[in-house]
Parts: structure tokens; sequence; C-alpha cells
């Protein structure tokens, strides 16, 4: 079946994927199914999925059963919301209940968004500190969105941040090694900010407004051992701004593999490689940092992610196979 993201908690040794309204289980070293469930309805994806401490959490948005004028807020608990999954049973709770929160979330966008209509909801996470930071946004392209803030070990959602109003992709941030995100302030503005524990955003003072480029970065990632965050923009170009000396410069994929234009990457735990699904050309770009060289892998159908176990990386495909091992 095809999936929109995956994740792999190493406590079961399995992989969990969602593909719009299901969750699933799939076997960490063979990538088959072993069990799946409803996570909620009426609701359709994309959906997004996270590992926690022994827990899995999915976000959903797209809920038409929410869809009318009034009342506002409306008087029925909604589908967009972020979910606790049982990572044995997969068992299914509503656990932040973020209708109940709604006008904590509004103070974010300045009472500019609309709670009745359907594509506003929940989609990426990140777990740093004991905080999840997850992203609230519309669901098409750079949007109001903003990165809010929860103590995942109670039900209470507890900050709203982000620049008030801001508009960002909604698949941006990356909270793995340092706590980075990057709105979209203007036209063609790269501005770089930190998440400051854990009340605020403060610039990346040395860096903040100072690049430009025709790209609206996708998605990011920070590699410590170069300094370095690297990004996509569903082009063939590679983006890097080195955090030290606060450069920005850029790799042609198309010299590894032409018309390619991922708009995700992740960074291996394994080998401390970047991994570069492309969709569109059915390869998977293998990025090394310390040379800023890359390979490729085919024979994938439709990759749009990457997920790594303890032993094995395997490619998040939107296909009949939803999971490929990368070899």
């Amino acid at each position: 079946m095809p999936l929109n993201e995956a994740c792999y908690l190493a406590s079961s040794d399995k992989i969990y994927g969602v593909m719009e309204n299901y969750v699933f289980m799939f076997n960490a070293s063979t990538g088959r199914v072993e069990s799946s469930t409803k996570v909620c309805a009426p609701c359709y994806g994309p959906m997004r999925i996270k590992e926690g401490t022994g827990v899995i959490y999915v976000a959903s948005k797209n809920d038409f059963s929410v869809n009318r004028l009034t009342p506002n807020p409306p008087d029925t608990i909604t589908n967009r919301q972020i979910w606790n999954v049982d990572p044995g049973t997969l068992a299914v709770t509503n656990y932040f209940q973020l209708d109940q929160y709604w006008q904590n979330i509004l103070v974010t966008f300045a009472d500019d968004l609309d709670y009745d209509y359907f594509a506003w909801g929940p989609t990426c996470m990140e777990i740093s500190g004991g905080w999840m930071y997850f992203m609230y946004s519309s669901g098409y392209g750079y949007q109001h969105a903003a990165v809010l803030l929860t103590d995942p070990t109670d039900n209470f959602f507890n900050y709203t941040m982000g620049t008030t109003g801001a508009s960002m992709s909604p698949q941006l941030f990356d909270i793995n090694g340092l706590d980075w995100y990057r709105p979209y302030t203007g036209a063609n503005d790269m501005r770089w900010y930190k998440l400051v524990y854990p009340f605020a955003f403060q610039p990346w003072s040395y860096q903040a407004g100072w690049d430009s480029t025709p790209d609206y970065i996708t998605a990011i990632r920070y590699v410590a051992s170069q300094a370095s965050v690297y990004g996509v923009a569903g082009t063939d170009t590679l983006h890097k701004w080195a955090a030290n000396a606060g450069t920005h410069t850029t790799a042609s994929l198309s010299a590894v593999y032409s018309g390619v234009q991922p708009f995700r990457l992740r960074l291996s735990p394994l080998d401390g490689k970047l991994y570069i699904p492309c969709q569109k050309e059915d390869v998977v770009i293998i990025w090394d940092p310390a040379t800023d060289t890359g390979t490729y892998k085919d024979g994938f159908n439709s990759p749009i992610d990457v997920v790594f176990t303890g032993s094995k990386s395997w490619a998040v495909q939107t296909a009949t196979i939803g999971l490929k091992e990368i070899v």
C-alpha cells in the first residue's frame, strides 16, 4: 500500500507507516505488513507519523465533517488531531485533543484562521528535549503555518510558538541535533531561526536574512559532522548552509541522476549520509556530506521518504509496495 510517511520504534523493533486514515505495522527485517488499524474517520491524508518513548504519534487533518460557517469554534470534536497509537496493539486514543485548545492555536495566527475550514490541522512532528514540536498549517503550499509546542507526557496542549501569522512550509523544520526552522517571511527571504527552549524564537543572529535563493525549501536536515544545514526544494538543487561560516552553497543533483525533483531528505544514523528520495525518477540519491558527492540507487517505485531501522534503510513509497529496502 502507498505510504505518506513511516518511522521506526527501537523498543518494538517495528516500522510504522501511515496511509490516509490508517496506520500500519511492518516487520523491520522483511518490510511485510503485520497489522493495521483505522486511526480516525471521517478524515483523509496526508497523515504524518513520529515515534516517541514507547508510543507512536499520528497527526491527521482534512476533516470534511467540520466544513461550515457556524458555530465557531464548532460544537463537535474534530479529527484534526495528534493521536497516540499503542505500538503493540495499534490501539488509538485522542491524546492531545487539539480542538479543546483551539483558542491557544488561534493566538499564533492573530485570529486569521478559520477553524471550520477542513484543510487546517497538524502535520509534521519532531520530539526534542522532552517536548513535541509540530507544524499546524493549511494544506496548500506556503500558507499560514506555525510551529507549536506541547509536553507529550500529559494531555495538555501547552504553548503556541512561531511568528504570528507566519507563512511557512508545512514539512520543513528539523529538531535533530540543533533546533531550526525556516519561515518564509518575504520574497526569496531565506531567514533561519533557532528555537529558544521552550517559549520563543530568536534569529540565528549572524545569518538571519543574509541569503536569498529562488527556491522555497521544503525539507532540511542538520549534519553535525559538517556543522551545516542541507535542504531540498523540489528542484535538482541541493542547498547547504554552513553554520559557523554563514555561507550558502549549492550542488546539482542532476549530476548524480538527471531529472530528479526531491522534496524530502533524511540523515542516516547508520552511515551519516543524506538519503534523498526522488519520486519522479524512482531513485534514491545517497549524498556523502564529508565529500559533498552523491551516488544513487534505482529500482524503486515512487519513493517519497526514507526510514532507518537499527540495521537497514528503507524507501517509503507511494506505490503498491509501501516499503522497499535500500541495498
